[in-house]
């Protein structure tokens, strides 16, 4: 129908108001007004050529124009149905390639580390009582509910902690909570949150499907309530493990950029973006870049 401009004017007001509520209306009249102008000349050309003109002379014109109008570029509906029906396969396609690298990754390095779950596990309940793993609702896909699992890297009270450390959130926006001296996390805590061990378990999540590798992180729902449009627009994906700011700079990325980011990746994700993605994620969790 041609009217998915008013879907992205649903999704962005506030950046494509001027393009779609001033620009189409002047796109049209500009349209109308310049094919007012070209309707009278040529009027005036032929009430002025008419009278000089001989029978054959005007059809010999009227053959021209009737030829200028056939080379002119027509809309074949068919050649556009083949068109998008190509571009709907290969966004299927791209979904289906995307959903088998999760399936292989993800169960591959469960199985491959094993022994090292097993140790964190252990060492997260040596240090202080309680369960190794911690889950948390997030925000799906469409903001769909969905549990996601990590490695406990807090003492149990964290949660009821919370409040009077809001203070001293040092993300810009106070959308997310972060503070690089958190007394809440234990020693051993630090040491999985700092090389990213404790996002191990959301393997399970991708396997499961309710995330994937690579994709922006998965929101509290506490979070998503205070989301703009502009914001909700990062939960049109599958959330994933690592992303476009993942790997340029993690919690030293000021909230908003951090949604311009997962943004961008929405709009230019493809399979061999998130290989490169992943690639880049290894060196990211080595050298630990803005991870606390």
């Amino acid at each position: 129908m041609g009217l998915e401009w008013t879907y992205r004017l649903l999704q962005e007001p506030k950046r494509m108001w001027k393009r779609y509520i001033i620009g189409n209306p002047s796109f049209l009249l500009k349209v109308y007004l310049e094919n007012r102008q070209l309707a009278k000349r040529e009027r005036r050309l032929f009430a002025r050529a008419t009278p000089t003109l001989s029978k054959q002379q005007l059809l010999l014109a009227l053959n021209k124009s009737q030829t200028l109008k056939q080379s002119l570029p027509m809309f074949n509906s068919k050649q556009a149905n083949v068109r998008r029906a190509k571009f709907n396969l290969a966004l299927k396609l791209q979904y289906a390639c995307k959903r088998m690298l999760d399936i292989l990754v993800s169960s591959v390095l469960l199985v491959l580390l094993s022994p090292l779950l097993l140790l964190t596990s252990l060492l997260i309940r040596i240090e202080s009582p309680g369960a190794a793993l911690f889950s948390q609702v997030r925000a799906g896909l469409n903001n769909r509910s969905f549990t996601m699992w990590k490695f406990r890297s807090m003492y149990q009270d964290a949660e009821q902690r919370l409040a009077e450390l809001n203070l001293n959130n040092e993300m810009a926006g106070g959308m997310i909570f972060k503070i690089q001296q958190d007394p809440r996390i234990t020693c051993i805590g630090r040491f999985i949150r700092k090389t990213s061990i404790d996002e191990l378990p959301q393997l399970w999540n991708v396997l499961r499907g309710d995330m994937s590798l690579v994709g922006p992180r998965p929101a509290l729902s506490s979070e998503v309530k205070q989301y703009s449009q502009y914001h909700r627009g990062r939960l049109a994906v599958k959330p994933g493990i690592t992303c476009i700011w993942q790997v340029s700079g993690r919690s030293t990325i000021p909230f908003e950029r951090q949604v311009e980011l997962d943004i961008d990746y929405i709009y230019q994700q493809s399979f061999t973006a998130d290989l490169w993605l992943l690639i880049k994620t290894i060196p990211a969790v080595i050298f630990a870049r803005g991870a606390y």
